[in-house]
């Protein structure tokens, strides 16, 4: 089965995540992390794209960044294939590095500040340390002090001015404004409206149209049918799918739900929590569930394949 086409815009900002092949590390020791960040600032320097945060951890990356004069597949190719060669010339390996695709999704101007906290808190909502600013693999030192040794890697200032006229101002509101999320869970706080665009409708459409895509997708499923379908595949009642019970095979049902609503037919955490009377961040955990689980669990991922078999397609996008 094709893939679907990535959609992505030159200038405009995409978060982007990366992990390890089978979870496996990109990263051995200080001198592979230093690499990879000379890597991007070769990026930088030649103008290839505007970098607004990044974090790295063993296995993964998180970049917010916006691609210039070549397209982000192209960018984050180029970045990431090198850094694949020297890791495995260095070790003595072969195959890939990274696990398939990147991940992307392209967001909203005024979305950027809140993807610049959601990288630089990943070392803190998992546990790593307990501030950003003591995780040396990230770009938030850059935004809080000044002679950062990766500092010139980074846009701060675009998200800074936000904060104060002037640079110190700017850099302790930013600061406070971080540490207040740090008990948040790990979620990107952007919706994805389509599959690989974020934030809302308007916005959704607005890319699509400077992509030149002509919508001719079929009709997202209504949710009460997506509903119906589970209550078939799970043997439960439909009415119980959005009930307050906690029995174990309707929470299962409830995952199912909202992981295919929203990772395949494009409907919003904000529909899937109003159909099922829950709050936002209820949902999300159930999707993160369900991503996870359909990487370790087979009949789990049967079922959402049956799903998607019944009619619960993925919204068209492109490259």
């Amino acid at each position: 089965m094709p893939r679907n086409r990535r959609i992505a815009l030159v200038d405009h900002p995409h978060v982007v995540i990366a992990r390890g092949n089978n979870g496996d590390p990109v990263f051995f020791d200080e001198r592979d992390y230093q690499a990879y960040l000379e890597l991007v600032r070769e990026l930088v320097r030649e103008q290839l794209c505007v970098l607004y945060a990044w974090c790295l951890t063993k296995n993964a990356v998180r970049l917010v960044v916006a691609p210039r004069r070549i397209g982000l597949a192209q960018a984050v190719q180029r970045l990431h294939g090198s850094h694949a060669r020297r890791i495995n010339q260095r070790r003595g390996r072969t195959g890939h590095l990274f696990e398939g695709r990147f991940r992307s999704l392209i967001i909203p101007e005024v979305k950027l500040v809140e993807a610049v906290r959601w990288v630089h808190l990943w070392p803190v909502r998992d546990g790593r340390v307990r501030r950003a600013e003591s995780w040396p693999w990230s770009s938030h030192r850059a935004y809080t002090a000044r002679g950062d040794e990766w500092g010139d890697l980074v846009d701060a200032w675009r998200v800074l001015e936000r904060y104060g006229a002037t640079l110190p101002t700017a850099q302790r509101a930013f600061a406070r404004f971080v540490e207040a999320g740090a008990l948040d869970n790990d979620e990107l706080p952007i919706e994805q409206v389509i599959a690989g665009v974020g934030g809302d409708r308007k916005f959704a459409e607005s890319v699509l149209a400077e992509a030149g895509v002509v919508w001719r997708g079929r009709r997202r499923p209504a949710l009460p049918t997506l509903a119906r379908r589970v209550s078939l595949l799970m043997n439960v009642h439909v009415d119980d799918v959005t009930s307050a019970a906690r029995q174990q095979d309707l929470v299962m049902a409830r995952r199912l739900f909202a992981t295919s609503a929203v990772r395949q037919a494009g409907r919003s955490v904000t529909e899937v929590a109003d159909f099922l009377g829950r709050d936002k961040g209820q949902v999300s955990r159930l999707v993160q569930q369900g991503m996870s689980q359909m990487r370790t669990d087979e009949g789990f991922r049967t079922l959402l394949d049956a799903m998607r078999q019944r009619g619960a397609h993925a919204a068209p996008t492109a490259e």
